[in-house]
Formats: C-alpha cells, sequence, structure tokens
C-alpha cells in the first residue's frame, strides 16, 4: 500500500454538510443524502469521488490499481454502517477500485473489506503502512516479518483480499515493465531517481502499483 496524502476538504463539501446541518437541525449521513435514488444525491456522490480519485492520483487507496470515477467507489476506512457518526468525515473517505469485477471469489480491496473492521488496522493516511508490507519480483505482497505489525498486517492482507490473484498478476506485469527488469546496468543514483519518480504523481497521476516497484528498486541498491 502506499501513503495516501489528504488535502483539506473541499470547500464545497463542508460548506454543503454545514448548511444541511442549519437547515435541518442534524448532521446530513452519506446512505441517506448520498444516495443514488436521488439526483442531488447522486450528483454530490459523483463530485466527491472525483476529488478523492484525483487527490489519490488516480490509484487505488489499497490496491494502487488504475482508478477513473466511472470505476471506482467511496470507500469508508471505517464501516458507514458501525460509524455512522463519522460517515462524512473526510478524513474517512478514500476512493477504491472495485475489484476484480469479474470473478466475485478473487474480489478485492472495499468490495472485500466490505463492513470488516479491527481496532488495530491502520489507515492509508497512516505512514506505517509503506513499512507493514513488501512486494517481491513476482507480484506477491509480504508482511514485514520481525515487527509488532506482521499480525496487523497479514489481517489486512486477508480481509482486503491484497493477495487476489489478478492483482499479484498485475503487480508482476507492472514491475515487469518498469526498469527493474531492464538489461541495463544502472548506476545507485540512476535507481534512486527512479524510485523518486514513482514516488510522485507525474501529471496529478500515480504510476499503478507505484510502491510494488518501487520495493523491488530499492532491492538493487
Amino acid at each position: 500500500m502506499k501513503k495516501v496524502s489528504k488535502d483539506p476538504a473541499p470547500a464545497w463539501f463542508e460548506t454543503w454538510k454545514q448548511t444541511f446541518r442549519n437547515l435541518n437541525g442534524r448532521d446530513a449521513h452519506y446512505k441517506d443524502e448520498f444516495s443514488t435514488n436521488d439526483a442531488d444525491g447522486s450528483a454530490r456522490r459523483w463530485r466527491l469521488r472525483k476529488s478523492l480519485v484525483e487527490e489519490q492520483g488516480h490509484i487505488c487507496c489499497y490496491c494502487m490499481k488504475r482508478i477513473f470515477v466511472e470505476d471506482s467507489h467511496i470507500e469508508h476506512f471505517w464501516s458507514k454502517d458501525e460509524f455512522e457518526m463519522i460517515d462524512l468525515e473526510y478524513g474517512n473517505l478514500f476512493a477504491s477500485c472495485n475489484g476484480d469485477g469479474v470473478v466475485e471469489m478473487d474480489d478485492y480491496c472495499g468490495h472485500k473489506k466490505n463492513n470488516w473492521y479491527s481496532e488495530s488496522m491502520i489507515a492509508p493516511t497512516d505512514a506505517k503502512v509503506e513499512k507493514m508490507f513488501r512486494y517481491s519480483m513476482d507480484g506477491k505482497i509480504h508482511p514485514i516479518s520481525g515487527r509488532n505489525m506482521g499480525n496487523v498486517a497479514q489481517e489486512m492482507i486477508t480481509h482486503l483480499g491484497l493477495s487476489s490473484f489478478h492483482l499479484e498478476c498485475a503487480r508482476r506485469d507492472a514491475i515487469q515493465a518498469s526498469e527493474v527488469y531492464d538489461e541495463e546496468e544502472y548506476t545507485e543514483d540512476e535507481i534512486r531517481s527512479f524510485i523518486d519518480f514513482y514516488l510522485h504523481k507525474d501529471n496529478g497521476k500515480y504510476v499503478p502499483y507505484c510502491k510494488a516497484i518501487t520495493d523491488c528498486l530499492s532491492e538493487m541498491l
């Protein structure tokens, strides 16, 4: 996983919540005011999802798959069903891919997670998520052994479906398409430059599975 750097909540979103509270004497809630059964709710949901996708550089908050507004959903890290009081807190909102979308048994990310939560799970905004997992050249994800977070990492891999066969294949393809598999011998400075490139957005987008690529590049130093 790659850490998600949250921007301040969009001004329109915070203004809308405050206006709703003033007019209705209560807080708005995602299920009601962002319902797809309501044209205004659908429009708000689309606009919010667009902000989240762009904030994340068009990669899923969990698996780093390329996403767009059309093929993603708004993910509540702390379940909107279990934690209704924070269902519209911007810091709890992310953009997740829709999993494989074909093979239900190999689902992953937000749809796989569903309402699962653990008090010890680590949010995508926490820098620790980049230290809990490592990726190998075969596309597999591994919990970092020897750390206190090892059990938490394995639990998150399981409940988010991050060891999905389809994800492993996609990560392996991304790694093989990178400088990791080039026949050229790169200097350490060049490798560090590649790592720096993958860690940052290019024209507002991260390279899909960028953390998997940088893990493998780091092994070359």
